[in-house]
């Protein structure tokens, strides 16, 4: 998605194109992502539409950032949530040891799977 002009419609590819395209990876530095082609539509007041067009919110990149700040967001109130119900529930919090075992544990699982990491 390029960019969305309020009430227009994106050019359509043959869905043979539509399929290539969706599955093509995605390099990255430490693994490859399959990218997913989402068609969206939105119905905004003419006054929001134009501000987020005058905003370049309406870009396909401007609405993925959105996305993973709303994600971010969620991540952390869940994990608040979380903390809370461990507090309610009077889980003692981990030692320093306590975090270090765990973790020596998981990179020993990680290296015993052949997986990367830190």
């Amino acid at each position: 998605m390029e960019y969305c002009r309020p009430h227009s419609r994106a050019p359509r590819l043959p869905q043979q194109q539509t399929e290539r395209v969706r599955n093509l990876p995605l390099a990255t530095e430490e693994r490859t992502a399959h990218m997913t082609t989402l068609e969206v539509k939105l119905t905004l007041s003419d006054q929001m539409a134009q501000a987020a067009q005058r905003a370049g919110l309406l870009t396909g990149t401007a609405i993925e950032r959105l996305i993973e700040e709303a994600l971010q967001r969620e991540a952390g109130k869940q994990l608040l949530d979380a903390m809370q119900r461990m507090r309610d529930a009077n889980v003692p919090p981990l030692t320093e040891e306590d975090i270090a075992a765990e973790v020596k544990a998981a990179r020993a699982a990680r290296k015993s799977r052949g997986e990367a990491g830190h």
